[in-house]
């Protein structure tokens, strides 16, 4: 065991995260909603966009992508920028043009014309949903295919529906603790897409609002975007989801030219084919439960190597240096050192969270817990995790 983890930190530069990495940057506190001026001059106080201690963005046109949202300053990484209420919510899985209908109808006339100017996808070719979802469609409930089928014709109808603007403009607004469901904000519509995005958003359920925070430094006057697509997909599955749901084709640097190796994209491509690869692995039961945990600790921290390069700062970032933490902290059982880094990377794990979901959501939270029982009691620390109380720590990952 000393062996593998001198093997370990030989192999693998230690990619913990440094006070130079992702900036400290204090959460502003979200009150009371900001009024909307209308065209007449009046104002709409409901669904609105609650307020911050100042703006930090501005909605103007792109070259070739319609509307953008683009920085007016410096902002810094863990910068929360936009907290906005949903005009209305809808179930994930199974929303229906009915139930759309019934939501439109209960907005108010000012409400209803910020909806119907938003961006519509209705021209592509008919993508037909039992193809799409080939071998799971038969064991979907008749309410979700009725759904799948209803938004491919949204689609390809040739006309803007409702249906084809909420499709083209609905976002995940699930939470941990909370019913699966999409919702639509007008201005947060307006973020486009990147394969290398710079901010990231989250649902607060307490708040009931959408959260945007940056993740890493913004520069004034550069585009702020999220991503459409799971972080780490692959250059042929990201094109693919974009142009049949969407309707466009990506030009970020990660989906350009890959015929220089030197290329954005060319390095891009390879390291988002060796995160596929490692997340199958780490996915599987490849690795034996103590005898090559090693092993297993060596891939992770090659996945975090990968993602920071790739530039993706999300989520899953901050998970997987809580699982390092783990993984570091079953070597200091066994005797072998491993408590300091099992801290470092617990403490890189709430911070890369901090600044992409904020320090009260869910996963953050437990995180800090996880946190404070090893940096308070080290080997001695008492967890709960999973319903299950780890006593002197468990591998368990």
């Amino acid at each position: 065991m000393e062996f593998a983890i001198k093997q370990i930190k030989h192999d693998i530069q230690d990619h913990r995260l440094g006070e130079s990495d992702v900036s400290d940057k204090s959460q502003t506190t979200i009150s009371t909603p900001r009024t909307y001026a209308s065209s007449d001059g009046s104002s709409n106080l409901a669904r609105s966009i609650h307020p911050s201690t100042e703006d930090v963005y501005i909605i103007k046109e792109t070259n070739g992508k319609g509307l953008g949202m683009f920085a007016i300053e410096d902002i810094p990484c863990g910068t929360l920028i936009l907290v906005e209420d949903p005009l209305f919510a809808l179930d994930t899985r199974c929303w229906s043009a009915e139930q759309l209908e019934d939501k439109i109808n209960e907005l108010d006339s000012h409400e209803q014309e910020r909806f119907f100017s938003l961006h519509s996808v209705h021209d592509l070719p008919y993508n037909d949903p039992s193809d799409e979802y080939q071998h799971q469609w038969a064991s979907f409930k008749e309410a979700r295919q009725n759904h799948l089928a209803e938004v491919a014709h949204a689609r390809s109808s040739g006309k803007k529906t409702a249906s084809s603007i909420f499709a083209a403009n609905m976002m995940d607004g699930s939470d941990e603790e909370s019913d699966w469901k999409l919702v639509l904000c007008v201005t947060a519509a307006r973020i486009n897409h990147s394969c290398l995005p710079n901010t990231h958003y989250v649902w607060n359920d307490a708040n009931k609002a959408q959260e945007f925070r940056v993740t890493r430094d913004v520069a004034a006057g550069e585009e702020i975007t999220i991503s459409y697509v799971y972080s780490t997909e692959r250059y042929e599955k990201r094109k693919k989801i974009l142009a049949e749901h969407y309707g466009f084709t990506c030009h970020c640097p990660a989906c350009g030219n890959r015929d220089n190796w030197s290329s954005v994209a060319y390095q891009s491509y390879d390291r988002r084919f060796r995160l596929g690869e490692l997340d199958r692995k780490l996915s599987s039961n490849s690795y034996l439960a103590n005898d090559n945990l090693w092993g297993r600790i060596r891939d992770r921290i090659l996945y975090i190597k990968l993602l920071q390069e790739e530039g993706l700062y999300t989520p899953t970032l901050g998970t997987e240096f809580g699982r390092v933490s783990r993984c570091y902290l079953s070597f200091a059982l066994a005797g072998e050192g491993g408590l300091e880094q099992a801290i470092d990377y617990a403490r890189s794990a709430v911070k890369v969270l901090t600044n992409c979901v904020g320090a009260e959501h869910i996963n953050n939270v437990y995180e800090q817990k996880w946190l404070h029982a090893i940096e308070s009691h080290g080997l001695n620390a008492v967890f709960v995790e999973n319903g299950v109380l780890l006593l002197r720590g468990t591998n368990n990952l």
